[in-house]
């Protein structure tokens, strides 16, 4: 009698002690049937907010991730598309309802290489799944349409303390080989006022871009077709160990990023440059910080360095309202030169960015609407406020061919006199197929 109570107590005593945990799954389960109820109502944001908390506390149970990565290619989101994929374990990568997805996002971000790795391997595992069999048909055929891509810049800014400057260019590109990418390159800078116009620059480049997944390295030699002995060796570097966080490094023997009254005295300048960005894994928050060393001819040494804060306020799939905050400085050593040359400056900036995605005619378009004010600080001329407002498109009109536009206007300061300035931009990109 005695060991049947015995054994009774000890039962009781695992199932209390069990309860927990049973309670624990049980409303686990209930919180992602509830996202995914918000999901099928087209409250996607609702549903995402939900199932990234989950994923948070449960990052390796599969049904949580996804769910995760189903509701978000129903938003279109790409980006927390593929960053659900990476967070997966490698076994449940090669599930086609979530290969599929991540395969359609990388092309949609031209990454059509990285797109039929996804689907080979989980093809692989999963030899008769027809949905894989057709994504993967698709990516090829694809891929060996893709010949070449062709791209037209054309812009005009006043950096240079209100002297205005054009750049124009045209680049073509394409693989060349398996992960081997080529491009040639026409760019040309011109001065709006003909007495800085001996600082014109007119260069060709040609390089090739080699791409490990998840790095790439980038090599172009670049010279001057009207200029002897203008020639320069750019080599950039890209890793991005998760699709949050993105590195690069760069540096060039021969910098376009002069001011345009230096060009017009033949001042060049080499060039090292450092950044990093990343992103929370719903998009929320965003940060980058980039850096800059150059070491002009004429002896000055200009260093310079930006950070940026990006806080998502109201994420929905047609519509994005960011808070965006931005500190910067720059020094440069040498004095009394011809060109805007503070010998320290600080910036600090606060705006608010509006994406819209409209319903057109097209693949896609969207606009973009940036106000900020800040303040900006020079040494010897004090602080002053600055203020500007940008607006630009964004419009796909198929699978070939895309173009943006922008046109900002601002109110600055340099050595202690307010200037206005006007910038606008166009950029076309079209697929030769």
């Amino acid at each position: 009698m005695a060991c049947r109570l015995a054994y009774i107590a000890g039962a009781m005593v695992l199932v209390l002690a069990s309860w927990p945990l049973y309670a624990s799954k049980d409303s686990v389960a209930r919180q992602q049937q509830q996202a995914m109820i918000f999901a099928r109502i087209g409250q996607h944001q609702r549903a995402l907010k939900i199932l990234q908390s989950l994923r948070t506390k449960y990052p390796h149970r599969y049904s949580i991730q996804r769910d995760y990565i189903l509701v978000a290619s129903w938003t279109g989101n790409c980006d927390r598309v593929i960053d659900g994929y990476r967070g997966l374990q490698g076994k449940y990568r090669h599930y086609s309802r979530v290969a599929v997805p991540a395969a359609k996002c990388l092309r949609e971000q031209n990454r059509v290489r990285d797109a039929i790795d996804v689907l080979e391997t989980a093809l692989d595992r999963n030899r008769g799944n027809r949905e894989l069999k057709r994504e993967l048909l698709a990516a090829r055929q694809e891929l060996s349409a893709q010949n070449f891509t062709t791209e037209y810049d054309l812009e005009t800014n006043s950096s240079d303390a209100g002297f205005r400057e054009w750049r124009g260019q045209a680049m073509v590109w394409g693989e060349i080989a398996d992960h081997l990418y080529g491009h040639a390159r026409f760019t040309m800078l011109r001065a709006f006022d003909p007495q800085f116009a001996t600082g014109d620059l007119n260069r060709v480049g040609v390089g090739i871009d080699y791409s490990m997944g998840n790095a790439s390295v980038d090599g172009e030699v670049s010279g001057d077709i009207a200029r002897t002995g203008e020639t320069g060796l750019s080599t950039t570097v890209h890793y991005a160990p998760t699709d949050r966080w993105k590195l690069t490094a760069a540096h060039h023997t021969f910098s376009e990023d002069v001011p345009v009254r230096a060009k017009a005295l033949n001042i060049t300048s080499n060039q090292w440059h450092a950044g990093v960005s990343f992103h929370t894994p719903d998009t929320v928050w965003e940060w980058l910080v980039a850096m800059d060393w150059l070491d002009y001819s004429d002896g000055n040494r200009r260093r310079e360095w930006v950070s940026e804060l990006g806080f998502g306020l109201d994420l929905k799939p047609e519509r994005e309202i960011r808070l965006m905050f931005e500190l910067s400085q720059s020094t440069n050593t040498l004095i009394g030169t011809n060109y805007f040359n503070p010998l320290s400056a600080q910036t600090l900036i606060g705006g608010y960015k509006l994406t819209r995605i409209h319903k057109s005619q097209y693949k896609r378009k969207t606009d973009e609407l940036f106000t900020w004010l800040g303040s900006y600080r020079q040494q010897n001329f004090g602080s002053d406020v600055i203020y500007g407002v940008r607006y630009g498109q964004n419009i796909a009109l198929d699978d070939a061919r895309s173009f943006r536009w922008f046109v900002a206007a601002a109110s600055k300061v340099y050595d202690g006199n307010r200037q206005s300035e006007i910038e606008a931009g166009l950029h076309y990109t079209r697929v030769l197929k």
